[in-house]
């Protein structure tokens, strides 16, 4: 027999579970934004703090990886700079929304990962412009 988790609000556990969206904007100037919104299981966007783990990386779903130029928070606060342009600590704004800024000396997909509940979100932006 199978069972459904039943959260206490009603539906079930991944009806009420948050997640989050990740976007990726090329700035054309050799830097992109990547930004994770949180959002409903129905991909409605959730006006409310949270905290995750955020770092650069050299591939989607890769390890931390420093970059050349530039990791940095945009949207949200720094909690903890854990190691610098490469992976921090961040409370998103009231809006639900974190972004940082990511720049690698170079024209290519870039990617970061949000770290949220034990969850890995992975983000990417393509970024042309460096020159």
């Amino acid at each position: 027999m199978a069972t459904t988790k039943v959260s206490p609000a009603g539906g079930t556990a991944d009806d009420r579970r948050p997640y989050l969206v990740a976007t990726g904007t090329n700035g054309e100037n050799g830097s992109g934004l990547i930004t994770w919104q949180l959002t409903d299981a129905a991909g409605n966007d959730l006006a409310a703090y949270f905290a995750a783990t955020t770092w650069y990386c050299a591939a989607e779903n890769g390890a931390p990886h420093a970059a050349d130029d530039d990791f940095s928070v945009n949207d949200g606060t720094e909690l903890e700079e854990v190691a610098a342009n490469e992976e921090y600590r961040v409370l998103s704004d009231a809006t639900g929304k974190i972004s940082m800024v990511v720049d690698d000396n170079t024209n290519d997909t870039l990617y970061a990962i949000a770290l949220l509940g034990g969850v890995v979100y992975s983000g990417s932006v393509t970024v042309t412009g460096h020159e």
